[in-house]
Order: structure tokens, then sequence, then C-alpha cells
């Protein structure tokens, strides 16, 4: 098949099957061009048998073609090696990148269609780099049959790592080194906010969207620096994940105190948390479960209130909250008196000050007073279960344990920056252990090497000697407003990480979306009032009269019909319609004359109709 036009080039094969080649007659359309196609004979003929059975055939080419080559439609074997092997060194690389030339520190490597033509085709090169990717020996056996297999090696190349294994409705892998495990337990109390543990989980590290790294990590005298003691894969986020990884946390210190003739007392245990409900019920439920393992004479209420007072929460998740909340003027409707989104910030972040009980319940009384649009978010941060890990003057232990804990988790959370930087991340199972048992060596390596060199060069901790002069550690960013945010991401309809803190959880609605899900969190005990968002404003006259005028039926109005059926007489509708009709129909049933024609008939119609 060839294009009847001689400035265009474009050829395609003759179809072998009998209905595919009548229909590629009929078509008989250039696909470049759009031009008539015609078939031009071949004198060049080759015959393929395929002989009984389907083990032997036979293809047999006769003459000589006298039309230029057609374009391929498959890589050779010697394409596709040399493909794999750039597959290979750049696999995270898109196919546009492959197409433009990879950059490399000597410039630039070749692009894949001097491979094949075909190559610059990116979705035919996308087609060709997943297939490479899932023949990988690396990428597909993590499920399946070969999963025990790929476990059992790993298990033998990493002795000793795996220390937790569960599967079922709540799968989680906890890893532990005897290096790690030994970190995780000091001889003394170090000055500053360093003498506890932080717990949190780094998203994006697995390549399915639920699955998180749960990572509990302790400070490192030698090395300066915040180190991983427990790593965990959890394929969610609820108490019972949260639960599993704690019980491997609390046996690992358990054991490391014993071997160092360590008293194993509640001491031990403190962490700095988010406020996620499922992490702070998961660490209870562990530590329950570890005492009475060890046949404690405590009852479990009072191992839940211990458990409780091992814990604090991060105080930037507050102070992102109340920057959260600032940012629109609609929730601070009595700016003009003097309650403005300044003087809410101030007096919110006094809380975090250690002031009394009694004057922390009147700031909090006059929160709700002065900012009754707050109420939810205000509600959500001074209840029970959230107030005792955030305000000191609710914290429920000594302030010598308090002022030696951190105050954020800000260390773990840039550890995650740090691992993703080590071993990558959108990892499947199997590939992620393996980067989970790197990290792990990773500190055990750096610590080898203190012994003996240097790990870094210049002042250890510069951002403690920043913190100092400008009173943060990073530049200032530039505030995104609320529309942007609200923007950037999904809503979540029950989340008990964050307080109620945007327009749409704080103020009042009228319609409400009956088919969201409303189901609650089962490991949140924060539940709004249920008709907080459902709330009406106080109804005036003037909507009871409206409301009353829709409930009466009103008398039917007589519509003015016009002179020809086959028009309509609203002017409105011909504005709007006619670039619909000359797009649509002007082929079928009207030309475009035609239609210019309506307009004067339509205002002729109107004006008679009015008068």
């Amino acid at each position: 098949m060839q294009c009847s036009d001689e400035a265009c080039h474009w050829h395609d094969r003759v179809m072998t099957k009998v209905k595919s080649r009548r229909r590629q007659e009929e078509i008989a359309t250039c696909g470049e061009c759009g031009s008539e196609a015609t078939r031009v004979e071949c004198s060049a003929r080759w015959t393929f048998t395929v002989y009984a059975g389907g083990s032997r055939a036979r293809f047999v080419h006769e003459g000589i073609h006298t039309h230029s080559r057609h374009r391929e439609q498959h890589l050779t074997k010697e394409e596709e090696e040399r493909l794999a092997d750039r597959v290979e060194l750049h696999p995270n690389a898109a196919p546009l990148a492959h197409i433009a030339g990879i950059p490399t520190l000597s410039g630039s490597l070749p692009s894949v269609g001097t491979i094949a033509p075909i190559l610059l085709n990116p979705d035919r090169l996308r087609y060709h780099t997943n297939s490479i990717k899932r023949r990988a020996p690396t990428k597909d056996p993590t499920s399946g049959q070969h999963f025990l297999a790929d476990m059992k090696e790993f298990d033998q190349q990493h002795p000793g790592l795996l220390v937790s294994t569960k599967i079922g409705a709540a799968t989680v892998f906890c890893m532990q080194s005897a290096f790690m495990r030994e970190l995780s337990l000091r001889d003394k109390r170090l000055p500053g906010p360093l003498n506890a543990h932080v717990t949190d989980a780094c998203h994006g590290y697995w390549r399915v969207k639920n699955d998180v790294l749960i990572i509990s990590s302790a400070y490192s005298e030698r090395l300066r620096c915040w180190v991983p003691i427990v790593l965990s894969y959890s394929d969610g986020q609820t108490s019972d994940h949260y639960a599993a990884h704690f019980e491997a946390y609390f046996d690992g210190l358990a054991a490391q105190a014993e071997a160092d003739s360590v008293l194993v007392t509640d001491d031990l245990f403190r962490n700095t948390v988010d406020f996620s409900q499922a992490q702070r019920r998961g660490f209870i439920i562990a530590f329950v479960r570890f005492w009475q393992k060890r046949n404690s004479e405590r009852s479990v209420e009072e191992l839940e209130e211990a458990a409780v007072s091992l814990l604090r929460g991060c105080g930037e998740h507050f102070r992102s909250s109340v920057t959260r909340v600032t940012h629109s003027a609609k929730l601070f409707p009595l700016a003009s008196t003097g309650y403005t989104a300044e003087a809410f910030t101030k007096l919110a972040l006094s809380l975090l000050n250690n002031i009394p009980r009694d004057e922390y319940e009147q700031r909090v009384t006059n929160l709700r007073r002065q900012y009754p649009s707050l109420a939810p978010w205000l509600e959500w941060w001074t209840r029970p279960t959230v107030a005792p890990m955030i305000f000191p003057a609710m914290k429920s232990m000594d302030d010598k344990d308090w002022d030696a804990m951190p105050a954020t988790s800000n260390a773990e959370e840039s550890q995650h920056n740090v691992i993703k930087t080590l071993v990558g991340k959108n990892h499947q199972l199997l590939d992620g252990l393996k980067g989970m048992a790197k990290i792990a060596s990773f500190y055990e390596n750096k610590m080898a090497y203190k012994s003996g060199g240097k790990i870094r060069h210049g002042r250890p901790e510069p951002w403690k000697v920043r913190k100092l002069i400008m009173g943060h550690t990073k530049k200032t960013r530039t505030k995104r407003t609320q529309n942007s945010r609200a923007s950037a991401r999904k809503r979540i309809s029950k989340r008990d990480y964050r307080p109620p803190d945007t327009l749409r959880d704080l103020l009042p609605k009228r319609k409400v979306n009956q088919n969201r899900s409303d189901q609650p969190n089962p490991d949140s005990d924060y539940e709004p009032h249920p008709t907080r968002r459902r709330k009406l404003p106080p109804s005036t006259a003037k909507t009871t009269s409206r409301q009353q005028s829709r409930a009466r039926p009103q008398p039917a109005k007589k519509v003015p019909t016009c002179h020809s059926p086959g028009l309509l007489c609203n002017l409105y509708w011909v504005k709007t319609s006619v670039g619909w009709y000359s797009k649509m129909l002007r082929r079928h049933i009207f030309s475009h004359n035609t239609l210019r024609q309506f307009l004067p008939v339509h205002l002729n119609l109107r004006t008679q109709s009015r008068s």
C-alpha cells in the first residue's frame, strides 16, 4: 500500500489474512496525510508453510522487491540485548529520556533511535522497557511460589536480621541487627533532648501506596546522628501493625538490657511520636503484652496508664497546624475587634509553655470564646488522649524526663530522605527488604570506620548553630494558600493524625455529600459533633419565606407558543447553541448560511412574544 500523493512517502505492508486485507482495501487511506492509498503490485513472493504438528515450518522467498524497504516492526536479538544493557544501567529513566539521550558525566548517551528506529516511539519503547524489567531476576519472583524461597535465601544471607515476622491481616517484617540493638541502650543520660527514641513511618519507600517503612531511631553520641534501631515493613498503618513493630522494639531493648545487666524499667521505652492514634494505640497494646509476658503484677489499666506517660508528641505538628488555620481570613470574622490571626497564633503557641494547669485551662477557654469557628480544631488538640502528649501543663511525667525527650519528630523525618538517598524508593517487597539490610550495614560500617578515620569534614551538626543564630534550621519557605494546599492533595475522609484545620472541616455547610465515606476510624477516639458540620445557619424571615414559597405549589405559567412549531423562541438557547450546531450538524442537516438565517427569525419571534 502506497500513498497516491507523490510528496508523501508513506507506505505500508499488505495484510496477509483475507479479512484484514479486505478491510485494508476498503479503507485505502494514507496513514500520514489522509490521501487515497493505492495497492502497488510487487513481483516478489514468499511462502510460509507449517507442517502438521507445528514442529516444522518452511519459508520460501522468490523474486526481487522493486519498492523501498518497509519499516521494522520488531527488534532483532542483538537490538534487544543492546536495549537491555541500557535499561540495566538506567532502570528508572523515562522513555523520553532514553530517546533524547541520558546525560552522563562525559556528555550524554546516544539516543535509543540508533539501536532501532521503532524505539523512537515512546509507547513502543515503554513496552520494551517494561518487558525487560519484568524479565529481570530481581523484579518478578517476589510473590507466589517464589516468595518463600526468596525469604529463605534472604534470611540465609542476613542471619539474625529478621527478628519478627507476622503474616496475616496485618503483615509486618521487623529487622534489628546486633549493632542496632547495642545503640538502642545507652549507659548515661546525654545533655539536651536526646534521651529517648523517635518513631515515625516513612511513605514512598515501597511501591505499594499503603505500605510504609516504620522506623524507630536512637541518637548515637559517637556518630553524632540519629541511627535506626528497628526497621519494619508494614502493609498498613493500623494499631495491629504498630503493635507488631513495638513488640520487636520492646523485646530488643529488654534483651540488650539483660545482656548489659541493666534493670528493665518503663523509662527505657520513652518515645517521641506523632499524633496518629493508631500509632499511640499500637504502642499501648505492645507495652501491655510485653509486661504481661514478664508476669507483671500491674493490671491492664495500670499498664495502659504507664504506657501513655512514656509518649511525647511532636511540637512541630502543633505549630504547623496553627499556621495552617491562620491562612484563611474566614475563620477570623472578629478580626476587626482585635481577635486577629496574629493574636490567635500568639495565644495558641503559649499553650506549649510550661504554665500551671489552671492558667492553661483559662487560655483554652479564651481561645474557645474568642475564636468560635476554631472550636473543632481546639477540641481535637485538647482531648485527653492528645493534650498530655503535647502541652506541658497536662503532661503525666516529670519535668526532667519531659525536657530530656526530643520535642519533635523531625530527627526521624529527616532520616526518611537519607534512607531514600541511600537505597532509593518505590521498592517491591524483596528489593525493599534488601535495602533495609543495606541501611543496617551502612551505619555499622560507618561506626567501624569512625574508630580509625574521619566520617565527615567540618563541624558536626551545623544546623544546631544555625538554630542558635537564626532561630530555625532551614530557610524560610514561601507560604502556600489554603486553596493550593487543598487542590494539591486528595481529601481523606477520616484521618487521625491531624485535627480539622481547613475551611471544609471548620465552617458549617448547607449541603452534605451523602456519598462520602464517613466510616469511623477504629483506632481513633475523636468523633466530631454529629451536627457540627451539618448545622445550618439560623433561619431569618427571608429564608423562612423562601422555604415556605418552595413548599407552596406555584400556579402554572402560560408559555407563549410560536407560529412555527419547528423553531424555538428562546433567544438564550439560540445564542448558546449556534456554535454547537455549526460544529456537529453542519454536514448532515444544516448549512452554515442556514444557521446564520436562524438568528433574525428568532429575534422576530422574540419581539412578537414580548408584544
